[in-house]
């Protein structure tokens, strides 16, 4: 686990507020970035969700998307 990720990590997890300094999410965001120079961008949930699979050592992992109004023929009526 890099350094900088090692300051947020928890040996259990059961349930918590967790609060992310902005400097941290924005140097996660550049280094995904620049990383891959194929990325656009990266958002802050998606950064979120990549620590929070990695610190809990989670053998799967599912990122609710919410695409109502984003995909053609899906609108806010749907559920």
């Amino acid at each position: 686990m890099p350094e900088d990720e090692s300051k947020l990590a928890f040996s259990d997890f059961s349930s918590g507020i967790f609060r992310i300094k902005s400097s941290w999410l924005n140097e996660q965001k550049a280094s995904f970035s620049c990383a891959d120079k194929d990325v656009r961008w990266v958002s802050t949930n998606d950064v979120l969700t990549s620590w929070f699979m990695k610190t809990s050592r989670a053998s799967a992992g599912l990122m609710t998307v919410n695409a109502r109004n984003r995909v053609t023929g899906l609108t806010s009526a749907h559920a």
